[in-house]
């Protein structure tokens, strides 16, 4: 008689918290908070689990470990954040807004207005500015290599 039996690893996605500009990836990404589980497995059956860590970050990456108190706190204020659609329908509008607008802090205000007065933002205002003034930024810094002749 043999028995089959092993540990495993996975990241459990908690909750969405936006979209952000990832260092990493290079690009915009969705940003989760997350708990890294660790299992004992019996013919490969998970039979006892317990959470290794704590981070956020984007799926691809994983970003940075947190605490338990700041998992905590940033499930708590991000409670009532727009779903996932929602917020990548506010990001394609960003995108679309910012396009041919300089990168400045007159034009982030301008576009932010317009997000505000289209969407409801659910008073996470803030998050979204910065969204906005990224997006700008990365728009610009896209246009000026692109006009880098080698």
């Amino acid at each position: 008689m043999f028995f089959i039996a092993g540990t495993r690893t996975k990241i459990k996605k908690e909750k969405f918290i936006g979209i952000r500009f990832c260092p990493n990836c290079n690009g915009f990404q969705k940003i989760y908070a997350m708990k890294v589980i660790e299992q004992i497995t019996f013919f490969f059956l998970p039979v006892f689990w317990w959470t290794k860590a704590y981070i956020k970050g984007c799926e691809n990456t994983h970003g940075n470990k947190l605490s338990k108190e700041e998992y905590q706190n940033l499930i708590l204020k991000y409670s009532n954040f727009p779903n996932e659609e929602d917020t990548m329908e506010i990001y394609r509008f960003c995108n679309a807004m910012a396009k041919g607008y300089e990168s400045n802090e007159e034009n982030a205000d301008k576009i932010f207005n317009q997000l505000k007065d289209r969407f409801d933002l659910k008073g996470y205002d803030e998050d979204f500015l910065v969204l906005v003034k990224n997006i700008l930024t990365l728009q610009q810094t896209q246009e000026v290599q692109s006009k880098i002749i080698l």
